[in-house]
């Protein structure tokens, strides 16, 4: 079964089963689906499309989770960074992945300083929480975008998440 169709068939199947859960939030696979589809309609309200890549930096949390599915159901290729990188290969790995968007949690805020030195203004950059209603962020497109309720329908052979450990031996050294 492919990956952007996994999570309407569980959500159908099991809709008030719990699907993430941390500290501060538990969600259930029906809210896990709308939660993903309104965040999908905010990446579309972007101009973001199938084949465009999502850079997504923090650690695991619910709002990424929903960052990662969501750009999946648009046909959209999650790129995973992991946190623990340097600035100078996270900055390497967003060259050369060269995404439509970067999401990021508030414990790693500086992606924004990072990302300043890219030379791509057509990056959006979106934290998973906001200080205010009017800036593009994971929970502003969940309290604030109608859930999209059309799944891209991905062929066997598209790419379906990206995941990147280590920068490449070419990055430079810091």
């Amino acid at each position: 079964m492919l990956l952007s169709r996994i999570l309407p068939e569980v959500a159908r199947l099991h809709p008030d089963k719990l699907a993430l859960k941390n500290r501060e939030q538990a969600v259930t696979y029906a809210e896990l689906l709308a939660q993903v589809q309104s965040v999908a309609h905010g990446y579309q309200q972007l101009h973001i499309k199938p084949g465009d890549r999502v850079a997504i930096l923090g650690n695991p949390s619910p709002n990424l989770a929903i960052a990662e599915y969501a750009a999946v159901s648009i046909g959209a290729i999650p790129v995973a960074i992991f946190p623990s990188l340097s600035p100078a290969e996270i900055r390497s790995i967003l060259e050369d992945a060269a995404p439509a968007a970067i999401i990021y949690d508030e414990k790693h805020r500086t992606i924004v300083d990072i990302t300043a030195s890219l030379n791509n203004e057509n990056i959006f950059i979106i934290p998973s929480l906001a200080n205010n209603t009017t800036t593009p962020s994971i929970q502003n497109f969940i309290s604030q975008m109608q859930p999209l309720t059309i799944n891209y329908e991905a062929d066997l052979d598209d790419p379906a998440i990206t995941f990147i450990q280590e920068a490449l031996q070419a990055a430079p050294k810091v």
